[in-house]
């Protein structure tokens, strides 16, 4: 669609903009897929226990995925400027709008491969078509104005397609929405904190060059993700060492 509308210009910085939002997701989730498709297979017997599984899965993925997604989009614009250079300012509205929501999109993936290791592959494929009308529906909406346009059309397609679709995996998956919310509550709270911070910070540092600003925001993020989720949710460190060491045992 961007192809049709746009300039090879305009496409090539909507590239730019997905590929760097969307490396770390996909990076993650090809290795969560591995793992939780068989997981899932071997406990559809045991739904209780495999949907404590799914939330302890996301409360976990959420933790780690939210500073890393939504931390890219907190310091977009210093990390432009210094790592691609001025020629691709254009890409930082793009790259903040994809990178919000594509914790939506680690979430959707989960609970599509859930379904499909519970043997539903037709809802599915009825999820899959949802999404794909809702996309393409935003997508001839949003390119009319421009890169911006399509990045806030993908932004509000994820979102949407998520809150289409969710009804019907969780009648499946047997989780409803507010244990969902409830399981990701301690990692949203962190994520804004730490934007807001950030957006502070940069204020306070508008003088300084910016490979320097980048590297102070980063860490100055990190800390306050950090620093918030050990006050929110302590507990989750134990557990996320206890998955350190499975992975680490001999198989």
């Amino acid at each position: 669609i961007a192809g049709r509308f746009l300039g090879q210009g305009a496409v090539g910085i909507y590239a730019v903009a997905a590929q760097l939002a969307n490396l770390p997701l996909q990076k993650t989730m090809g290795i969560v897929n591995q793992v939780a498709f068989p997981a899932i297979a071997k406990l559809q017997e045991e739904l209780p226990r495999m949907r404590r599984r799914m939330l302890d899965a996301i409360r976990l993925l959420g933790s780690c995925a939210i500073p890393i997604l939504w931390g890219v989009g907190a310091v977009a614009p210093e990390f432009v400027d210094v790592v691609l250079g001025d020629q691709w300012q254009a890409v930082i509205l793009p790259l903040q709008l994809i990178a919000i929501v594509a914790p939506l999109r680690i979430l959707a993936t989960l609970f599509a491969t859930a379904i499909s290791a519970l043997g539903r592959a037709d809802v599915e494929l009825k999820n899959t078509l949802v999404s794909l009308f809702v996309f393409v529906g935003a997508f001839l909406v949003g390119v009319r104005w421009g890169v911006d346009g399509l990045a806030c059309a993908y932004a509000g397609a994820v979102t949407l397609s998520l809150m289409l679709t969710f009804p019907r995996t969780a009648r499946i998956v047997g989780i409803p929405l507010p244990e969902i919310l409830a399981t990701c509550r301690s990692s949203v709270l962190c994520g804004v904190a730490m934007l807001t911070v950030v957006s502070g910070a940069r204020f306070a540092l508008d003088d300084t060059p910016e490979w320097l600003r980048l590297a102070v925001l980063a860490g100055v993020g990190a800390t306050v993700y950090v620093g918030t989720l050990f006050v929110l949710d302590r507990a989750i460190w134990t557990d996320a060492r206890k998955v350190v060491a499975a992975l680490r045992e001999p198989s």
